[in-house]
């Protein structure tokens, strides 16, 4: 009898390369030092260990730092000092068009930006313990996945390295616009908070692929149990199912408890980004709004002023900033969302396509069964859900903002 076989096509599979791994781990720890620089990685890494106790699942890479805390504690301090001196000389850069309400709507922009800035490095002071444990997590997960031997595979990183290539150029070309438009005494209320919500969105971003990365692994391990690919061709031959022997039951086990891990890890994530996440979108719609209205009252007196194309360019830059932000975090959501949803499919194509012993399939079912209460989703606090509709809402947020400010 003539059945639909699904015919794999040819693919290079490539084993576990430790060293390719804890390249890796050097990387982020790269990465790492760029956020303490910017207040938003208060830990330090025990490099040592990055080649030492591989196969060593209770080893913790990262620790708190006394250091990075205090430095945490003076950049708050420091900006604190300076907003109060901006405000007591009155030394902020004024360009409005003759325009109260310009005046009003960016100096209010400016002021969140800079208690937003100031809330999020309180928040990870206080939360420092939270960020460590998920990198640790990060961390212990990579170990369990190379103990599973040929069934880890490693995932290529150019995209995250992209991401935040990207990001620094485009931060760095603002903050080089902001240096020439504005004096250097005001440039830094607006510099700041822009560069600390931009990072913050990214770094996000980042942990999200980085789990992605990981839920990805165990996906492909679950189909390299039969060796089943998920790239298939519909081909007509008459054939058997694929056989699986009862051995894979300690697999199924290994597979399941790295699933409990990188979805609890999941949640960590979403628990502690909620709050910084928050400020920074809200951030970025108040500065889209700003820069949007700013630039209409600009363009109605054109005719009456001499024209500076330096504030053009840099609420274009800020806005497409903004625009690449949201569609990094937001295609990263989407990627984990769905990686996360296709482990139970991958469970039942091998339920379908596999001859199996009553206890492997006994394990696969509990396995599958398990899934239905790892529900997690991507938001922050409820008020702003993570998914793929966030830019329609941010756009539609903003016309509706714009429209009213038209009316002032």
């Amino acid at each position: 009898m003539s059945k639909k076989f699904f015919h794999k096509r040819k693919a290079a599979i490539k084993k576990i390369n430790i060293f390719s791994l804890e390249r890796q781990h050097i990387v982020y720890y790269c990465i790492l030092n760029f956020f303490k620089m910017l207040g938003l990685a208060p830990l330090k890494v025990n490099f040592s260990k990055i080649f030492k106790n591989i196969k060593n699942n209770n080893v913790y890479l990262y620790e708190i730092s006394k250091c990075v805390f205090l430095y945490n504690s003076f950049l708050v301090f420091a900006f604190c000092v300076y907003i109060t001196l901006v405000f007591i000389y009155d030394l902020w850069f004024d360009d409005y068009n003759n325009s109260i309400a310009s005046f009003f709507f960016d100096r209010s922009a400016t002021l969140f930006g800079v208690i937003g800035s100031i809330f999020i490095w309180l928040y990870y002071i206080v939360h420092k313990s939270a960020i460590i444990d998920i990198v640790n997590e990060l961390y212990s997960i990579d170990n369990y996945l190379k103990s599973t031997g040929n069934f880890y595979f490693l995932a290529k990183n150019h995209y995250l390295y992209s991401v935040f290539i990207g990001n620094f150029i485009m931060n760095g070309c603002i903050i080089f616009v902001q240096i020439i438009f504005y004096p250097p005494i005001s440039m830094l209320a607006w510099a700041v908070p822009c560069a600390i919500s931009s990072w913050v969105l990214i770094q996000y971003s980042l942990v999200i692929y980085i789990i992605f990365q990981r839920c990805k692994c165990v996906n492909k391990t679950i189909l390299r149990i039969s060796d089943i690919s998920t790239q298939f061709e519909t081909i007509a031959l008459s054939i058997t199912k694929i056989p699986i022997c009862k051995s894979v039951i300690v697999d199924i086990t290994n597979i399941q408890y790295i699933n409990i891990k990188v979805c609890k890890l999941c949640g960590k994530v979403v628990d502690f980004y909620a709050f910084p996440v928050l400020i920074a979108v809200v951030y970025f719609m108040t500065v889209a709004v700003v820069n949007l209205y700013y630039t209409m009252v600009s363009l109605n007196l054109i005719n009456y002023r001499e024209v500076s194309l330096l504030p053009y360019i840099d609420c274009g830059l800020t806005s497409v900033l903004t625009i690449f932000n949201f569609v990094i975090l937001t295609t990263n959501v989407t990627k984990i969302t769905r990686e996360i949803n296709n482990t139970a499919a991958y469970i039942h194509l091998l339920l379908d396509r596999c001859t199996m012993s009553l206890e492997v399939k006994k394990s696969l079912l509990e396995f599958s069964a398990n899934l239905l209460y790892r529900n997690i989703e991507f938001g922050s606090y409820g008020i702003i859900v993570l998914d793929g509709f966030l830019l329609q809402s941010i756009f539609g947020t903003i016309v509706t903002y714009l429209i009213i400010l038209i009316q002032f």
